[in-house]
């Protein structure tokens, strides 16, 4: 059933708006360079204590990951967090540099992370995470390893769920059975048995 839900979470990432923040020099689009984009989370307040972190890399990159907590946030050592390599050759290795931010602390990483693929998927899954503000960075490497091309920051609130407003779609719809029946059909069409 966790496998299920991991599954479905990864296609409805696949399937949602994304969002980019990030700081280069120049203009990448008209350069043509393809660059690592987060594609969840999407929105800024999540109602949950369980996140899916995902990041598209169009092909071979080398990058490194950390998500930060605010420092005010008691208890992230007990924040569970699971890598799970959703497509293509990926390499992950302990980072020998940790950049400190102001007011955050380390709740995950930093980890140097390599792609030999095309197209691959780098995905955290986070469980029991505490309300509170956090912020992911994301440093490429250019071609030598030793210097970074450029840095995507992406922040988000963890809310309770019961502060989710009524009108903000609820994931608990995902219960339902026959809900639950299309949505294993379907992933069982794109994956197999």
């Amino acid at each position: 059933m966790k496998r299920l839900i991991t599954y479905i979470l990864i296609v409805m990432v696949l399937f949602t708006s994304t969002t980019l923040m990030g700081f280069a020099s120049g203009d990448l689009e008209n350069q043509n360079i393809e660059v690592l984009e987060i594609i969840s989370p999407s929105e800024d307040v999540i109602y949950s204590n369980n996140l899916l972190i995902s990041v598209k890399v169009p092909n071979e990159k080398s990058f490194r990951f950390t998500l930060y907590a605010d420092d005010t946030i008691e208890g992230i050592e007990n924040i569970k967090v699971n890598t799970m390599i959703s497509s293509g050759a990926i390499t992950v290795t302990e980072s020998t540099e940790k950049k400190e931010l102001a007011d955050n602390v380390i709740v995950y990483g930093s980890v140097e992370v390599t792609t030999t693929g095309d197209f691959s998927f780098y995905t955290l899954q986070l469980e029991e995470l505490i309300p509170g503000e956090y912020q992911i960075m994301i440093e490429e490497f250019g071609n030598s390893n030793d210097s970074v091309n450029f840095t995507i920051l992406k922040s988000f609130e963890i809310k309770d769920e019961s502060e989710r407003p009524e009108d903000q779609p609820n994931p608990e719809i995902f219960k339902d059975e026959k809900t639950k029946g299309i949505l294993e059909n379907l992933i069982k069409s794109i994956f197999g048995d």
